[in-house]
């Protein structure tokens, strides 16, 4: 979509209203905003998790699709990341369950990670069709 120059200009004067996050709360939760959200975390091991369990997830994975080219290599990886995330959303709505909140607000949550878990059984798919 192309806008006007007027909105652009518009646009870039709002911008500089936008500060980001001022307390330490929205400081911490933005911090996170890497980790939690896409594929290509910066950080794909979380506090609280184990290094050595992706690892063996992502041996186990290779050792039965032993990719031989770098793209085969790059859908292992996909497949790899995304059975990693599924996981730890099967362990996040286990934690909303858990934390007994409101009706609204647990669904709200499960809501958003259904999404997510939606998105990630994608990639499985998309990357095991590659291979």
């Amino acid at each position: 979509m192309v806008i006007s120059k007027k909105q652009h200009d518009a646009n870039r004067r709002n911008s500089q209203n936008s500060t980001g996050p001022v307390t330490q709360e929205g400081k911490a939760a933005a911090a996170v905003n890497a980790v939690t959200y896409g594929l290509r975390t910066r950080k794909l091991i979380i506090p609280g998790e184990n290094i050595a369990d992706y690892w063996r997830l992502s041996s186990s994975l290779e050792a039965e699709w032993r990719p031989e080219t770098p793209t085969e290599r790059l859908c292992l990886e996909q497949m790899s990341v995304s059975q990693w995330l599924l996981a730890r959303m099967a362990h996040s709505e286990f934690l909303i369950y858990e934390e007994q909140l409101p009706f609204n607000n647990q669904f709200d949550r499960l809501d958003r990670v259904a999404k997510h878990v939606t998105r990630l059984e994608r990639s499985v798919t998309t990357a095991v069709v590659d291979l």
